[in-house]
């Protein structure tokens, strides 16, 4: 069995962003009992980090050629529902092709690790980014252009943002819910000292532009985009002005 640390000794080309810390590094030890958790028969042969996300993620491999190897992810204690959520929106997107990881077991106890942990299958290949200088990359962009449209063809009952149980405060619409969101924003800007009538003008135009919300079945519209510019830039001078 060769030594389980994580291999940091390839040096790559490209800059990544420093990697979240949850929790200690791992050892041996808790490695095997994580493993073990989901099944006692398997053994670990090693382990190393993973590229990118928002928290820790591991490699994990098996002693035996029939074995795959599992990842591992690491949750923050917030948000609570993270974990919830994640199996759930895997579950919406389990008839994909390519297809998604598969949660085969979530541990809150905090028994093992100091943190909640998942561990996953894992899905073969290399982050994009190691293939941004290669000829013929435009054919990767069309690829995550088609993966993105099957994405937004899965239905969904509602609008509305995703949360452990499924869809918080469900809209029947889009218009109501982009409305809804914009509101929701504005709001919290006033609330949080921003100019009263700056916010109020703000928070009208989604209405009185006359925008017609695309009915799409994920809610998504580039003229949002539009928007929060137009009124973050005048937030950023009425600020600068204060």
């Amino acid at each position: 069995m060769r030594n389980l640390t994580p291999d940091r000794g390839r040096q790559e080309t490209w800059k990544v962003a420093p990697q979240r810390r949850t929790t200690s590094e791992l050892d041996t030890e808790t490695v095997q009992r994580l493993v073990q958790s989901l099944d006692r028969s398997l053994v670990a042969s090693g382990f190393s980090p993973l590229e990118g996300g928002s928290t820790e993620v591991y490699r994990i491999d098996l002693v035996g050629s029939d074995r795959n190897p599992l990842v591992l992810k690491i949750y923050p204690d917030e948000p609570e529902w993270r974990p919830s959520k994640e199996i759930l929106v895997a579950g919406w997107l389990k008839g994909l092709t390519p297809p998604v990881p598969k949660w085969l077991r979530v541990d809150e106890s905090r028994t093992v690790l100091p943190l909640r942990f998942a561990l996953l299958t894992l899905l073969p290949g290399r982050s994009l980014r190691h293939w941004m200088a290669e000829p013929g990359i435009d054919q990767a962009y069309r690829q995550m252009g088609e993966l993105l449209r099957r994405i937004h063809s899965v239905p969904m009952p509602a609008y509305g943002y995703v949360l452990g149980h499924g869809i918080d405060k469900p809209r029947s619409t889009n218009a109501d819910y982009m409305t809804a969101a914009f509101e929701d924003v504005f709001r919290r800007f006033r609330d949080l000292g921003g100019d009263a009538d700056l916010g109020r003008h703000c928070s009208t135009w989604p209405k009185e532009a006359s925008i017609s919300w695309p009915k799409a079945t994920v809610p998504y519209s580039a003229t949002t985009t539009s928007i929060r510019a137009m009124c973050s830039r005048r937030m950023a001078a009425s600020a600068a002005f204060s």
